[in-house]
């Protein structure tokens, strides 16, 4: 429950911050996907370096169109 509701509360933060620097900055939140951390665990499908391989690349082809978005980490939206 407090996860959930900490992650609606990051992505409400994200769609205000796009709002107020619209055409100044582009905000998006980005899911890595399950990687193999403390919190993914050692049977995680990916690598950190998979996840942070791939957020770059997201990131590297961000629009103005993609601000206030939730996407995964093949930069697909993610409705919430």
């Amino acid at each position: 429950f407090l996860y959930r509701s900490s992650k609606a509360a990051l992505n409400s933060i994200i769609v205000g911050l796009a709002q107020e620097f619209y055409q100044q900055i582009i905000c998006a939140a980005i899911i890595p996907g399950m990687t193999k951390t403390d919190m993914g665990g050692p049977d995680a499908p990916r690598t950190p370096n998979q996840s942070v391989h791939d957020m770059i690349s997201v990131i590297s082809n961000l629009t103005e169109g993609d601000t206030g978005k939730f996407l995964d980490f093949k930069g697909q939206e993610i409705p919430w």
